[in-house]
């Protein structure tokens, strides 16, 4: 019978040290979890800040597309001007000439 409790008493004690471990990993357990959850946070704010950065930045090509487009036609426009000048100095340099 001594044995016998002896026993049980050692059995208890290792119940109580498995409770206690279990209890020691479930805090551990719900601290990773913690832990994973603000990374999933962080990821998904992450992420969201990358989408908003990539929609930033095609909107800036378009606009530099569309500036650099202005630009072209803007210097289209003023060459034919410059030609349209040329074109009548010619005409007034031929009449002068012709009056000389």
């Amino acid at each position: 019978a001594a044995a016998h409790e002896a026993r049980m008493g050692e059995l208890e004690a290792r119940v109580a040290e498995l409770r206690e471990t279990a209890a020691s990993a479930q805090s551990e357990l719900a601290q990773v979890r913690d832990e994973r959850d603000q990374l999933v946070a962080a990821n998904n704010d992450a992420q969201a800040a990358l989408v908003k950065a990539r929609t930033r930045a095609a909107d800036v090509e378009a606009a530099l597309s569309r500036a650099q487009q202005s630009a072209a036609s803007s210097e289209a426009v003023q060459a034919e001007t410059y030609e349209a000048e040329l074109e009548q100095a010619r005409a007034r340099t031929t009449e002068l000439e012709g009056e000389l």
